[in-house]
């Protein structure tokens, strides 16, 4: 499946016993820690130890539904690879996209690093 481009990833990882097996046995690419699962209850070092196997290891851990500056401290603590969630990037409406376009500090932004490849349509 690698070969077609297929990335393999475990979704809502517990720590079980089974997962850990499957890690090592599919090799797989991603394994998603559901902080608010954790949030109650602690990862131990040798769970991620496991899941790292080696320094070599391919397997990348991703914190989600990072919502608490707790989850933040925890996925830090646990080195982990990549976050996401609400904490991360808060969603902003049309409005506040266009009122941050349009406004100064975005512009004087935009002209400190202009894009140098620009689309088709003329979007910086």
């Amino acid at each position: 499946m690698r070969r077609l481009g297929v990335l393999l990833h475990l979704i809502n990882f517990t720590g079980s016993a089974e997962q850990l097996h499957w890690i090592q046995e599919m090799q797989i690419e991603g394994v998603h820690l559901n902080m608010t699962f954790f949030r109650e209850q602690s990862l131990s070092h040798n769970v991620l130890a496991n899941i790292r196997r080696s320094p070599y290891s391919q397997t990348q851990i991703y914190a989600s539904n990072v919502g608490l500056v707790k989850d933040l401290e925890n996925a830090s603590a646990w080195q982990v690879d990549h976050c996401y969630g609400g904490l991360m990037m808060a969603p902003i409406s049309r409005h506040q996209m266009l009122q941050i376009n349009d406004s100064r500090i975005a512009k004087a932004i935009f002209s400190l690093h202009p894009h140098q490849n620009l689309s088709q349509n003329g979007d910086k």
